[in-house]
């Protein structure tokens, strides 16, 4: 029997002290025994903590509080509550009118543009994401305008900077919501900036890297993804934060199945969803994701039972365009069990509620997903006028990369009126559009004959 052998004390303490500051990163010892590596951990945070003044000044603290800091305390609270009460009268006034107006509103009103304003925005986009994604967009849109100008002079550089921040990061997450991948990364590289200028904790660090994880892993950047990850769900761990510990962890479990690794993806999903026991909102997040790997590993059975029951929880809670995104992935697995009259009915479904919930991109792949089960059954004529469809909505879109995309559905229509267009074509144009928001110069080639 061979005994397992562990760095001492002096030996630790020596790696902690090396001028190399890589040393620990390289030595293979420490990167496969986890009693050492704890150790280590636990050294260098003593030695930290005793590198402080503080710890070694021996003066007796005052046991009594000093009414001066008290009277800062209670100003400050007492100006925070008066600008979020005034500010949630005038949120309701800026957003009375239709979207297109409020910008407008926001720029004849001068008086809106507080710290106060900021936060009621911030708050205002976690309600519209869920109903209307369009709105929320907008509404982090204005917060971080108004954030970027406020007078730091004024309401203090430490209140602006961690404002800029919580309203950037808003933004990304926004961004990456509704598929701008490539201005979500750039909404997350302000919030970091911002939020180094004030003195911010780790934790609020860590929820950043949830966006920029979930954003790296959308523009193929699976490894740092998973790395990022990783080490927000850890930080959140150590202050006892459930729920966002399991977002970081369903961000790793997304970066594990971009890899391929469908069965360490599921394992994270299903051990999060045990511990949602009857939490709809939590398992709202989670179901969805648990049937995908079952559809990527090939039980059918189970990812429709797990899609199902992630479209009735949605639907529960009021959030129709997760609903329909789920239903579009039940249409899936209905098509690859050969149910392709039900598969075209949910899809129908989906797309009404991308309509309505002004979601055009997932409309427009809806549309292409629809025309791929409508080839299947020869219907061209029907799969024509999609495609005809499919280009209106990309103009009135307007996306950065409408000119390539319209170029991609028009080849697709033309193959379709000479009868000559299959499913395989559809499916093909459908994931070049899908990739665009990502890599918007990327050129569209036909199939080859």
């Amino acid at each position: 029997m061979i005994l397992e052998r562990h760095y001492d004390e002096e030996t630790l303490i020596a790696l902690l002290e090396s001028p190399d500051p890589a040393a620990t990163a390289r030595d293979r010892h420490l990167a496969s025994c986890k009693s050492c590596s704890e150790t280590l951990d636990s050294f260098r945070t003593m030695s930290e903590v005793l590198a402080d003044a503080a710890v070694w000044d021996a003066r007796e603290l005052e046991s009594e509080p000093v009414p001066e800091t008290i009277a800062t305390l209670r100003a400050f609270a007492d100006t925070m509550a008066h600008q979020d009460a005034t500010a949630e009268v005038l949120l309701q006034q800026l957003v009375a009118g239709p979207r297109e107006t409020w910008r407008t509103t926001l720029a004849a009103n001068p008086h809106y543009r507080t710290p106060g304003m900021v936060r009621k925005l911030i708050a205002a986009t976690d309600r519209a994401i869920d109903t209307m994604p369009p709105d929320a967009l907008e509404l982090t849109s204005l917060a971080t305008d108004i954030a970027d100008h406020l007078d730091a002079s004024a309401h203090g550089v430490e209140v602006v900077a961690r404002l800029r921040g919580a309203a950037w990061r808003e933004r990304g997450y926004v961004l990456f919501y509704v598929g701008e991948h490539m201005r979500a990364l750039v909404a997350v590289d302000r919030a970091e900036e911002e939020f180094r200028r004030c003195t911010i904790s780790e934790y609020e660090q860590a929820r950043l890297q949830i966006i920029r994880s979930l954003t790296l892993r959308a523009t193929e950047k699976l490894p740092d993804a998973l790395v990022t990850a990783h080490s927000a769900a850890e930080m959140f761990a150590l202050f006892g934060d459930t729920a966002r510990m399991e977002s970081a962890q369903s961000a790793e479990a997304t970066a594990q199945f971009s890899q391929g690794n469908y069965r360490r993806a599921l394992e994270i999903w299903v051990t999060i969803a045990e511990r949602a026991g009857g939490d709809a909102e939590r398992l709202s997040r989670i179901l969805p994701n648990i049937a995908t790997c079952y559809r990527e590993i090939g039980d059918l059975a189970k990812a429709l039972d797990y899609y199902s029951a992630a479209a009735a929880v949605w639907q529960e809670l009021g959030n129709r365009p997760e609903s329909a995104r789920v239903r579009c992935n039940v249409a899936r697995v209905l098509a690859l069990s050969g149910r392709h009259d039900e598969a075209l009915a949910r899809l129908f479904e989906a797309k009404q509620e991308f309509v309505a919930a002004g979601l055009q991109g997932a409309a427009i792949l809806s549309n292409l997903d629809i025309a791929e089960l409508l080839l299947l059954r020869n219907r061209f004529a029907d799969a024509y006028q999609l495609c005809h469809e499919t280009i209106e909505a990309l103009r009135a879109a307007g996306m950065p990369y409408t000119s390539r995309a319209l170029t991609a559905v028009a080849y697709m229509q033309e193959a379709v009126a000479a009868a000559k267009a299959t499913p395989v074509l559809a499916r093909h144009v459908r994931n070049y559009i899908e990739r665009l928001p990502t890599e918007p110069n990327l050129l569209f080639l036909p199939l080859p004959e």
